[in-house]
């Protein structure tokens, strides 16, 4: 009868090889999707802090209208990253919108960025949920990336002179939002 330490040793180099390759795997980097979280927490999380000024941006709307932070200085601004295929993003939807309707005539803005989506797909959801608000789109994800969005819907609330004064990730309703300008 042979022994079967041969054996054993195969069995074994096998195991040890079927796992480094499954931790060489799962060691890979993650895709760079714009909204991962591994992304924004390498980065040092959300770029935008309370009491920090927002970084500016400019965009177009979806009407094709250039839109520019600096331009809603001396109002408190709403800005909402969303999209519309984001399940939290629709349903905060009902509520922005009546928010808003409260809001629009106190000196506050509402600015949507739709992000990571189709101008086409924004439109649509825009039409669909009656929209008032400005939409903006950034479909290469350019600002959110910039302002350092970890996911969707991110909610953030800057005072008139642009400074952050609330950082909101995950979906908000009327009772936050009425809450975050009623302070």
């Amino acid at each position: 009868m042979r022994s079967k330490l041969p054996v054993i040793l195969i069995a074994l180099v096998g195991v040890l090889f079927g796992v480094g390759a499954a931790l060489l795997v799962l060691s890979a980097q993650p895709s760079k999707s714009p909204l991962t979280v591994q992304d924004g927490a390498a980065a040092g999380a959300f770029k935008v802090r309370q009491g920090q000024l927002a970084p500016g941006f400019s965009a177009q709307t979806l009407d094709g209208k250039p839109i520019s932070l600096n331009d809603l200085k001396g109002k408190r601004v709403l800005v909402n990253f969303w999209a519309s295929w984001c399940g939290p993003c629709i349903a905060e939807t009902k509520d922005l919108v009546t928010a808003y309707a409260q809001l629009k005539d106190k000196n506050v803005v509402f600015v949507g960025v739709g992000t990571s989506d189709t101008a086409e797909n924004l439109r649509a959801f825009a039409e669909k949920n009656a929209i008032p608000y400005l939409l903006a789109n950034d479909e290469d994800s350019k600002i959110g990336n910039g302002w350092g969005i970890l996911g969707l819907p991110t909610t953030i609330i800057l005072d008139e002179q642009g400074r952050v004064v609330t950082v909101k990730n995950g979906a908000v309703n009327e009772k936050d939002v009425m809450a975050f300008f009623n302070n």
